[in-house]
């Protein structure tokens, strides 16, 4: 199993991923239907296609997991101005309410100092599990996405993702 970790800005990300051909992701399914996903290059790029959730302009501090062999199972971390997270969740398909200090997910040991989640005063959380919910997400051939919403810093919000395939 490949385990990569990338952290750039957000408009250096997008300018990578379209240098790139869009990094490794396309939007050619896989022979079960999931999009593909190149885990030795990550971006904003991998996020936005493999998860669904197009990350707003406003975006920095981009962090990009990916592990994937058979399956694939992609986390991103990403700071935003807090006036911006109802729309990133809107246009992520995200319909229901976030649940208050629900944390869907942990830290793993190797994740680095910007990944406390267990350390978070003020959390939102929400879980999607495609084999009970029907989404635009679920139909690309996810299994699943995670979200941990930080709004501990006035006027920002970092946002934790996990969408995997299994």
């Amino acid at each position: 199993m490949m385990r990569t970790r990338a952290t750039w800005s957000r408009a250096a990300a997008i300018a990578l991923a379209l240098a790139a051909g869009l990094a490794g992701c396309s939007d050619e399914p896989d022979h079960e239907g999931r999009v593909k996903v190149d885990c030795e290059q990550t971006s904003a790029a991998t996020v936005e296609d493999f998860a669904r959730a197009p990350l707003p302009a406003s975006g920095t501090s981009l962090e990009v997991f990916c592990d994937g062999f058979t399956d694939t199972y992609v986390r991103a971390r990403i700071v935003m101005p807090r006036r911006d997270l109802r729309s990133f969740l809107r246009a992520a398909g995200i319909e229901q309410p976030l649940r208050r200090g629900f944390r869907p997910f942990s830290e793993h040991e190797d994740d680095p100092p910007t990944w406390q989640v267990k350390s978070i005063e003020h959390v939102l959380g929400h879980e999607e599990d495609c084999l009970a919910v029907k989404s635009a997400a679920c139909a690309s051939g996810l299994a699943g996405r995670k979200l941990i919403v930080d709004l501990d810093n006035l006027g920002r919000a970092t946002v934790y993702l996990e969408a995997f395939t299994t």
